[in-house]
């Protein structure tokens, strides 16, 4: 029999910002996402700005008179869900040391019960046959739960049959288990751990979920609205009515849920890997500023991301060159690393200079994995560098990687490939010597004002996919020509008054 856990965060976002900056603890705390009807809206709140009648979907002006009465300087910030992502996925790793499968929902509505959009906020682990190596399935979830609280995290673990089970028992079964006086949990920390972990016996799902309420059921707000008009408020009531007229009813939205909660269909946990990383470092016992010494070390790390790249069929899009350099000895200002020097210009300080490692960035058109075509780019941009100091800590990273594209050899070859080839060498070159915004071809947007209707998109890098949502920051000409200013989808008639056998008048 599979079984398997849920581990909730309750107010997710907030315990991440409060674990971040313990001084936001037990403070009001207001988070905002910015709708497109109603502005800047409440994503969540602390518990302090909720006892204070702060709700979420409600305006932010609202929340601040609401949550600013009597506290002098409330947190204000917007709500960062990639922020919220990584740190679970962070998470996800962590709790591989209680079990070897440990997954993130992918199945979060897209919508909640007020409109709001949904973030998971929760991690799914396979605990199937895991509970005799921890003292039993009670003394595992009581070990999560407690890990957890040490990290300083609040959460609710319940272990059940299926997914679904565990999930709707965590966020909607707020019964605290029976627990034996003499096992009753104290208060010291972690001790109220034992209260928010719920353990579902084999076999005794339903048992364990029919008294939940059908939003147990992680259904769209839609539907679960009208079940509560029907008078349908918990999942023991949707049991007894028969499948067909639900089928009919509500269509394929609400009998798979209902499957999957109790067990009738599968629901594959998906296990949370990161994306494998594609870097090589090398440490210099001696820094050094010599040009033929770089060099080589360069090639070698090359070599070995590309070979870590080929091995798997995926080639380099976007390549980083990391550079982090010691204070010069003798105290002397930059000097530069290439052969060629650049035009002079105004140089930043030296203590501004080492304050970060020194980063190069190349682009490619398409993906490639030959160590001789990347370190002739990056040999390009190392010519227009200036050192501040000894090298001593060199890294090669492939922040961006694509699938190699695979050719049948021809006997007869019409040179169009050969060609496209070349083409792709020369917008790598171009956009390594001149910039990678220094290479682009225009794409047209649907716009009214032709000056607005394209944008420059860059050739090269991740800059590809992301460019689509700026205008063109190409600077408008002192002396435009005689152009309209708007566009219409049909043409307008137009009264001319003319002369005999001469043109129009006006």
């Amino acid at each position: 029999m599979k079984r398997a856990l849920c581990i909730w965060l309750p107010g997710w976002p907030i315990q991440r910002l409060v674990v971040a900056q313990p001084e936001l603890e037990d403070g009001v705390i207001l988070l905002h996402r910015r709708d497109p009807r109603r502005g800047l809206c409440i994503a969540a709140c602390s518990r302090e700005a909720h006892r204070r009648g702060v709700r979420r979907n409600m305006t932010l002006s609202e929340a601040q008179s609401l949550a600013g009465r009597d506290f002098p300087s409330p947190h204000i910030s917007a709500h960062d869900p990639q922020a919220d992502r990584q740190e679970l996925e962070k998470l996800a790793l962590w709790c591989e040391h209680f079990s070897p499968v440990v997954g993130l929902p992918h199945d979060v509505p897209a919508r909640g019960s007020l409109g709001e959009p949904c973030y998971p906020d929760c991690l799914y682990l396979d605990v199937t046959h895991l509970g005799p190596l921890f003292g039993g399935e009670r003394n595992l979830t009581l070990q999560i739960a407690r890990a957890f609280a040490e990290r300083g995290y609040h959460t609710r673990v319940a272990l059940a049959d299926t997914l679904a089970a565990a999930w709707a028992v965590s966020h909607f079964d707020l019964r605290p288990p029976a627990v034996d006086a003499a096992n009753r949990p104290g208060t010291s920390k972690g001790g109220w751990a034992d209260w928010q972990c719920r353990v579902v016996p084999v076999g005794k799902t339903f048992s364990a979920v029919q008294a939940l309420p059908v939003a147990a059921l992680r259904l769209p707000a839609k539907t679960i609205v009208t079940l509560q008009q029907l008078g349908i408020s918990q999942v023991g009531q949707l049991a007894q009515l028969p499948r067909s007229s639900l089928a009919s009813r509500f269509g394929d939205e609400l009998l798979p849920q209902f499957d999957l909660l109790l067990g009738r269909s599968r629901e594959v946990l998906i296990p949370y890997r990161p994306p494998p990383a594609f870097h090589a470092d090398w440490q210099l016992d001696h820094p050094t500023s010599k040009r033929a010494a770089l060099d080589g070390i360069l090639e070698q790390l090359v070599q070995q991301v590309s070979g870590q790249l080929a091995a798997r069929g995926e080639g380099v899009v976007e390549l980083v060159c990391r550079l982090r350099c010691t204070p010069a000895a003798d105290g002397k200002p930059p000097r530069h690393f290439g052969r060629r020097r650049r035009r002079s210009h105004p140089q930043k300080p030296h203590a501004t200079l080492l304050a970060e490692p020194i980063s190069l960035r190349i682009g490619l058109f398409q993906p490639t994995a030959c160590p001789e075509h990347l370190l002739e780019l990056l040999d390009m941009q190392l010519d227009q560098l200036a050192l501040p100091g000894p090298v001593e800590l060199l890294r090669i990273e492939a922040t961006l990687v694509a699938p190699l594209e695979r050719r049948q050899t021809e006997l007869f070859s019409d040179g169009i490939r050969q060609s496209t080839r070349q083409l792709a060498c020369l917008v790598n070159r171009l956009s390594g010597r001149l910039g990678y915004q220094a290479v682009t071809r225009p794409r047209l947007v649907p716009d009214v004002q032709p000056d607005c209707s394209y944008f420059d998109q860059p050739l090269t890098g991740h800059h590809r996919a992301q460019t689509h949502q700026r205008r063109s920051s190409r600077p408008a000409p002192r002396t435009l020509p005689i152009r309209p200013l708007y566009l219409r989808p049909a043409p307008l008639p137009i009264e001319v008054v003319a002369v005999a056998d001469g043109p129009p008048v006006r």
